[in-house]
């Protein structure tokens, strides 16, 4: 067997490792933007979960949810949660098998960003219409691009560890090839 071969056969815990720091980047930068958004925007936290909770679970219609119901939110935190968790397999299976962990950060970032947005754009017309509109289009593209920026930033740490030095480098954040360790300091 080449190399190129047995380089590409991961086992499930790699899937598995990257699914999981996906998921929890992915879901916890947008669950963090909209906390901060709905504080910001509708001068209360939990807005936006408590509106896709109560259209999703409950059949609400979106103009008519004017509160926070904490039953709602919960039901869309375990279901976002799961989302994620979902997309974070794969975008893992994406990233070993199309071998998008080699491509510049940028790139992966394109890529993540596009599959978050038709994921959610798709999902918002099928699954909880009207929401949307409600939330707002830049909301959500603001939340799905940091969240596409945040896993791609893991998957290259990851899986390019060299690439990442030279970006840390790149804009001062340490690791610069002219520091010195703690065994050179002895």
């Amino acid at each position: 067997m080449n190399d190129s071969a047995r380089a590409s056969r991961h086992a499930l815990g790699d899937y598995a490792y990257d699914a999981i720091y996906v998921g929890g980047i992915g879901g916890g930068i947008v669950a963090l933007f909209f906390l901060l958004y709905d504080v910001v925007a509708h001068r209360g936290a939990l807005f936006t979960p408590s509106l896709i909770g109560s259209v999703l679970f409950d059949g609400a219609d979106p103009s008519r949810v004017q509160s926070v119901d904490m039953m709602a939110v919960a039901k869309y935190t375990a279901f976002h949660f799961l989302a994620f968790g979902v997309l974070g397999f794969f975008v893992s299976v994406l990233a070993h098998q199309a071998d998008m962990r080699a491509r510049h950060p940028v790139a992966a970032m394109g890529i993540l960003f596009v599959i978050l947005e038709a994921g959610f754009w798709i999902g918002s017309k099928v699954v909880i219409p009207g929401a949307l509109s409600r939330i707002g289009v830049a909301p959500v593209t603001v939340a799905n691009l940091f969240a596409a920026a945040g896993i791609a930033c893991f998957l290259t740490a990851t899986h390019r560890p060299e690439v990442w030095a030279r970006v840390r480098r790149t804009l001062h954040l340490g690791g610069a090839s002219g520091s010195v360790t703690a065994g050179e300091a002895r």
